[in-house]
């Protein structure tokens, strides 16, 4: 669970993780439009294509139905394809903050409550969604990246400014760089452009 506010990294952090790890993954850039049950099983069987064919089939088929099961059914039967699929999986949720509607929550929430040990869920969102989260909280097995987390401290706005100029960086110019950006790294880059050639 990734959560803080737009410029904090959020995206680029999993991005460089999966990298990292070299892990097949699945992403999804949510936005208004996913807002629907049906609408967002769309989207999520698209995103595992040539990944977990019977996934998407899965999928497909319930978003042509003319009446969806409930999102507790549809996890546990997605759950069930994810299972029998050869290949580990990281499905990142990107910018849940989009999603409002209560069943994505359900589905999203029962999916995760699963525990598949081929499936890694990764939901980035500005703040923090209205998943049900406690069970596998109070079992450790989820890991909250927050505001706190992702902010510079005064070492990572240093090397950032160095990098910027091409060079160091006085101890009282990174004092000020860092108090006027308050560790947003977004807004940090965007001072540090505007100071180009100053």
């Amino acid at each position: 669970m990734v959560s803080a506010p737009a410029g904090y990294g959020k995206s680029s952090l999993i991005s460089h993780w999966i990298n990292k790890l070299e892990l097949p993954n699945a992403w999804i850039w949510l936005d208004d439009q996913d807002n629907d049950f049906r609408s967002f099983l769309s989207v999520l069987g698209a995103s595992f294509e040539g990944k977990c064919p019977e996934a998407q089939k899965l999928l497909n088929m319930l978003v042509d139905a003319q009446e969806l099961p409930s999102p507790r059914q549809v996890a546990d039967a997605l759950a069930a394809e994810l299972d029998q699929c050869d290949t580990h999986l990281v499905l990142v949720l990107d910018d849940y903050h989009f999603i409002h509607a209560t069943d994505v929550h359900e589905f999203v929430s029962s999916l995760l409550m699963c525990r598949l040990s081929s499936l890694r869920i990764v939901v980035i969102s500005r703040r923090r969604p209205p998943l049900y989260l406690s069970r596998l909280r109070s079992q450790n097995l989820v890991l909250d990246v927050q505001l706190q987390n992702l902010q510079f401290d005064i070492e990572s706005t240093r090397t950032l400014a160095g990098s910027a100029i091409n060079g160091s960086v006085d101890d009282a110019t990174v004092d000020t760089l860092h108090s006027a950006c308050e560790g947003w790294p977004a807004g940090l880059r965007m001072l540090l452009i505007a100071l180009e050639g100053h």
